[in-house]
């Protein structure tokens, strides 16, 4: 399973299956909700919009919105969003493969998606009229919980519809459960502002819920669940968090931390070298990394994290086996052979571990 950014919706020729998103969110298959829950939804926001809701926040919030042209309909369908997970896993699975292009899911929440795209597209105007720098201080760092770990396809890029983060590392490691992974985010704010914090929307204001949609994101690290339960207080003071840390961290968790960090930055090199119009690996970072970990892997200690390198190991084939060409990675054999002298190393020992590594996922190697 793989985890991408998606990919913009061809709705041009989609006729949609109901009348409105009403409609799609009680009457479609895939995901829904009931009479009660539609109707205790637009009491809620009916009520903020008509200013009748008496915390000081919700008036301002909504206030602002109020003033930027945002409708009822608009906050209806946000609300729906970030109060019911069902639904929203279902609505967000149309702007990835293999579902975006099951015409039934794209007929049956076309509404849905266009009301959320016009919001989107209102908040958009609203943040171009901000300094970025103001902006760009709103939120340096989100975090995105996965119920699965998955392969990672890319590292950059725009992550096309919606997306719910929060800037709590606690919220989204309780999002991605025992089995699942925590994605570091940086947004990027050199084009366009969409995040809105719904905190004051949501019947779950704890989450802080940050919401965005068709915003571009770095993905700085990937952290496995059962990595950050081990050392959870460690990471809530590495990342910040709402938790209380009273001590400081010791070298030997620094190390254990900056160490996987270290290995998401090879696999984001590897993949932006093999998907480069050269695609000859000839940096010295991207050479050491791939060698400490494939020396690591031939240890019997290995690393300090085995559940991390088993994660890497299985990025490094699914890059390997989408962006090489012919099935082989060719590397820069006087870079390679230049580094590994400087490390004090044989070189015939390493291009040999080199090789066979990566013959075990049917990828050849040359070095040219």
């Amino acid at each position: 399973t793989v985890w991408n950014f998606g990919s913009r919706l061809a709705m041009d020729n989609i006729s949609p299956t109901f009348n409105n998103y009403k409609e799609e969110v009680l009457g479609n298959r895939y995901a829904t909700i009931s009479k009660r829950s539609w109707n205790d939804t637009l009491k809620k926001c009916q009520a903020i919009y008509k200013n009748e809701i008496k915390c000081v926040v919700k008036q301002q919030f909504y206030h602002y919105l109020r003033d930027h042209n945002i409708c009822l309909k608009e906050l209806v369908a946000m609300k729906l969003y970030c109060d019911y997970d069902d639904l929203q896993r279902e609505f967000r699975k149309m702007y990835r493969a293999p579902y975006n292009t099951d015409t039934e899911r794209l007929r049956s929440f076309y509404h849905w998606h266009s009301t959320l795209s016009q919001t989107f597209h209102k908040l958009n105007e609203i943040a171009q009229r901000l300094p970025i720098a103001n902006r760009a201080t709103l939120h340096r760092v989100l975090y995105h919980g996965v119920s699965s770990v998955m392969n990672i396809a890319e590292f950059d890029g725009k992550c096309c519809g919606p997306l719910s983060t929060t800037p709590d590392l606690m919220v989204a490691r309780s999002f991605a459960g025992r089995e699942g992974m925590i994605l570091v985010l940086e947004p990027r704010y050199e084009r366009t502002n969409k995040l809105l914090d719904l905190t004051a929307l949501s019947d779950f204001p704890d989450e802080q819920e940050i919401f965005t949609f068709d915003q571009f994101y770095s993905i700085k690290n990937v952290i496995l669940s059962s990595v950050f339960d081990e050392f959870y207080k460690d990471y809530a003071q590495k990342y910040g968090s709402n938790m209380q840390v009273s001590k400081p961290i010791d070298d030997d968790i620094i190390d254990a931390l900056t160490q996987p960090t270290a290995l998401i930055v090879t696999l984001k090199m590897l993949y932006e070298a093999l998907t480069s119009n050269n695609p000859i690996i000839h940096d010295k970072t991207l050479i050491d990394g791939l060698i400490v970990f494939i020396l690591s892997c031939s240890k019997s200690d290995k690393l300090k994290f085995e559940e991390t390198q088993t994660f890497v190991d299985s990025n490094i084939q699914y890059i390997c086996n989408e962006h090489c060409s012919c099935a082989t990675i060719t590397f820069d054999d006087n870079l390679f052979t230049q580094y590994v002298k400087q490390k004090a190393l044989v070189v015939p020992h390493i291009k040999t571990l080199v090789c066979e590594y990566f013959m075990s996922m049917k990828i050849r190697t040359s070095f040219a």
